[in-house]
């Protein structure tokens, strides 16, 4: 009976001892750092993704780093890898012949346009005439003209019968004079050319002249915050769609954005240089700009002088890759990871700290 304890205790001793260092042991990997020199700042973004990643699934790891993507591929097939991470996009990973053999994770840092609009424009005479006018007539004059023109029918149909009423039985002359006292009444002038004669036509005339008070002042205090508005005119737009149409501007290394602009049916007008480009928006020579989201951002954060801003709108391009071999056994903990961070929020506030370090 003790002998089958002690062996027991022993058996048991001799199986911890073997478990406990592969426990304790980390998992270490060789990871392959594609960092193209035209890229830097997207670059450092997935590399800090990736150490975040790394630490989450508690993974350790070798750095090889290389600006030229097929010494990447050369590396992850010769087996010198066990992953690759970079910027790389799904085209990029269907253009390796041997992209059979290699399986994708999606790192959930996005590739995205982005917009900017003028944050403001200085208006000349005219343009601040023009749009004031469009404004008094569409979304001010309109609206209570209507309110008028109805109660002048209601307050005619009422008031022509009644033997002492100022208002005529033609339907022209009567509702044109009907529609004079509602205007007079508007304003709170009150000629009293016009009185009602019936019960019903001064309940409705008493009514809305509390109304007319009210409507009177909203009337002419929108109208006044129009014009104030004029001096800090803001050309924020409120989709995509109405771009349609305007010159839009893209850079020529960048012909996603071309393809997007040419979606929304706008004219895409070329630029070498992405501040420039975000100089003439600013001038109003082009509508808007499209251009990499991120490349967007940085520029404002280094130049907060540029009278730019960067719409809520973006099209969306799919996401970075970390590229591995068929039965990568990390993949699952990697996957799990992404999840997490992605899930907590970290991998957004991550990027944004990135963009606001690497800008000061």
């Amino acid at each position: 009976m003790l002998k089958n304890f002690f062996t027991t205790m022993l058996f048991s001793l001799c199986f911890l001892c073997v478990l406990l260092p592969v426990n304790a042991k980390t998992a270490s990997i060789t990871v392959i750092d594609y960092a193209p020199a035209d890229q830097k700042i997207v670059n450092q973004i997935i590399l800090n993704l990736w150490q975040s990643v790394a630490q989450t699934a508690a993974l350790q790891f070798n750095l090889k780093q290389t600006d030229n993507i097929e010494q990447a591929y050369q590396w992850l097939n010769a087996g010198k890898g066990d992953l690759l991470i970079g910027p790389l996009q799904y085209q990029d990973v269907l253009q390796y012949q041997d992209v059979h053999h290699y399986h994708y994770l999606n790192s959930n840092f996005s590739i995205d346009d982005g917009v900017i609009v003028p944050t403001t424009i200085t208006l000349n005479a005219g343009q601040k005439i023009t749009l004031l006018l469009r404004f008094f007539v569409g979304k001010a004059l309109l609206p209570v003209l209507t309110y008028l023109l109805i109660f002048s029918v209601i307050f005619w149909l009422i008031e022509r019968k009644h033997p002492k009423s100022e208002l005529p039985h033609d339907p022209l002359r009567g509702i044109g004079l009907s529609l004079w006292f509602h205007v007079v009444s508007f304003t709170t002038v009150g000629y009293g050319d016009v009185t009602p004669k019936t019960p019903w036509g001064r309940i409705i005339t008493g009514s809305n002249l509390f109304i007319y008070i009210l409507l009177f002042s909203v009337f002419v205090a929108s109208i006044t915050a129009e014009i104030t508005g004029l001096e800090n005119y803001t050309r924020q737009i409120s989709s995509l769609g109405e771009l349609q149409g305007k010159k839009v501007a893209y850079l020529r290394s960048e012909p996603l954005a071309y393809a997007d602009i040419k979606r929304y049916h706008a004219l895409p007008v070329p630029y070498d240089s992405l501040k420039q480009m975000a100089v003439d928006v600013a001038a109003n020579k082009v509508r808007a700009s499209f251009s990499n989201e991120l490349n967007l951002r940085i520029l404002i954060y280094e130049n907060p002088q540029l009278n730019v801003t960067l719409t809520p709108f973006t099209v969306y391009h799919g996401e970075y890759l970390f590229l591995m071999k068929n039965h990568f056994p990390w993949e699952t903990s990697l996957y799990k990871a992404l999840y997490q961070l992605k899930f907590n929020g970290e991998i957004a506030a991550l990027v944004t700290q990135s963009v606001e370090k690497m800008s000061k």
